[in-house]
């Protein structure tokens, strides 16, 4: 199952970028989340997720939310990638089949050579 391999790889994760938004993601990523990692929230979800104080002391976990996305940034990106669907085209420097998800993982650690690795889940 997709969700338990994610899960088994974000485990072993010393940095966990949420940028889905969904319920209950931020309750899932306090649980499985390792000693000491770092947690980025960049999604806006419509929700209020819970926060366990006890997680947070006993993990040793930071997390650190983001204020650079307003309204209206994200009503501009919106416009210009429904006007040019391949304005993103060189920021995605690598693609990687789902088989291949620990490499893909691998590929984003190394920031000198990628900017944003994609996992294809119908390779």
């Amino acid at each position: 199952m997709l969700a338990s391999r994610v899960w088994e790889l974000i485990w072993d994760a010393d940095l966990v970028i949420e940028t889905a938004g969904y319920k209950g993601a931020f309750e899932e990523i306090m649980t499985y989340a390792k000693c000491g990692s770092q947690i980025n929230i960049l999604a806006l979800g419509v929700s209020q997720e819970r926060v366990t104080e006890t997680n947070l002391a006993y993990k040793d976990i930071s997390i650190q939310g983001t204020f650079a996305y307003t309204p209206e940034t994200n009503k501009k990106v919106i416009e210009m990638v429904s006007s040019n669907e391949k304005i993103f085209a060189p920021i995605a420097t690598a693609t990687y089949g789902l088989s291949d998800i620990k490499e893909a993982f691998e590929a984003a650690r190394d920031h000198k050579k990628n900017v944003k690795v994609l996992i294809d889940h119908a390779k």
